[in-house]
């Protein structure tokens, strides 16, 4: 039995999914998609007579651009956007730098010439002249830094020492009072992070993109169809504004691409299929 689809009622835009061209590995599966578009173009290619009126027009360099924005921040997409490539997960042979951000006020119980870091400093000098990046002050009730504190190699008033082996640090003799709130910022190696890299010399690679909708047949409602819109090649632009607010989506795009090595150069097609189960 054939499926002659003429025209439906778009219900719902299900996902888009991104994979290798070569295996179908995925890449990255967008589940929560607002507000997606597809824009078709092409340069117009015009001749004219010798009164420069009109006679002929062609089209060429179709163009084909998906748009969309993800609900959710993915960091999966994020990555193959910026990158190319897959988000790095650490591992316990692959550590990762994470940034720490601490602030502790000091009460009477505490010891006001010491505090204790909960992770080793990353070492960014060597074994011999070890150098730690440590960022320490005493804030401000706004959270403005009241006074910086260096790090050193000796304590004395406006610097503290780093000791690797008991993660403290160490500060002058009426350096801090109870009541201060101290604020440290350092970075530590883990294999409990999830990294998204923004390289310079990185950029996106072509992909196999699958986009899924659902509809209706407009003259019968409880006949749904299921559609795709398949890219056989096209690249995510890296061009993005990534929102870290509540209320605001995370923007994408990508454009389809003619693979040269095939016999039809399609940009993309839809295709559409009966599901009563959709």
């Amino acid at each position: 039995m054939s499926l002659n689809v003429n025209t439906i009622v778009v219900d719902d835009f299900k996902k888009v999914l991104g994979r290798k061209i070569s295996t179908g590995e995925v890449n990255f599966i967008v589940s929560q998609v607002e507000s997606p578009s597809l824009q078709c173009d092409g340069e117009e290619v015009t001749k004219n007579d010798a009164h420069n009126s009109p006679i002929a027009k062609w089209y060429q360099a179709k163009t084909a651009q998906f748009t969309a924005s993800s609900v959710l921040l993915d960091f999966n997409l994020l990555a193959f956007q910026l990158n190319g490539e897959e988000k790095t997960v650490a591992t316990s042979t692959d550590k990762q730098k994470a940034p720490a951000i601490v602030e502790h006020e000091y009460t009477s119980a505490d010891t006001l010439t010491e505090y204790t870091l909960a992770n080793d400093v990353v070492n960014e000098g060597t074994e011999s002249a070890p150098v730690y990046r440590i960022s320490v002050a005493i804030l401000n009730k706004d959270g403005s830094p009241k006074k910086k504190i260096t790090i050193g190699s000796a304590v004395e008033t406006g610097t503290a020492t780093y000791t690797k082996a008991s993660k403290k640090l160490t500060f002058a003799e009426g350096e801090i009072s109870v009541g201060d709130k101290l604020f440290v910022a350092y970075e530590y190696d883990t294999e409990n992070a999830t990294v998204v890299f923004n390289e310079a010399d990185k950029s996106p690679s072509a992909m196999e993109m699958w986009c899924e909708f659902i509809g209706h047949d407009v003259c019968d409602p409880d006949t749904v169809y299921v559609g795709y819109i398949v890219f056989p090649q096209a690249t995510l632009s890296p061009s993005t504004t990534v929102n870290f607010t509540r209320e605001e989506s995370f923007e994408f795009s990508f454009s389809a691409e003619q693979a040269w090595c095939v016999t039809k150069k399609q940009l993309f097609r839809i295709v559409m299929v009966e599901d009563a189960t959709a």
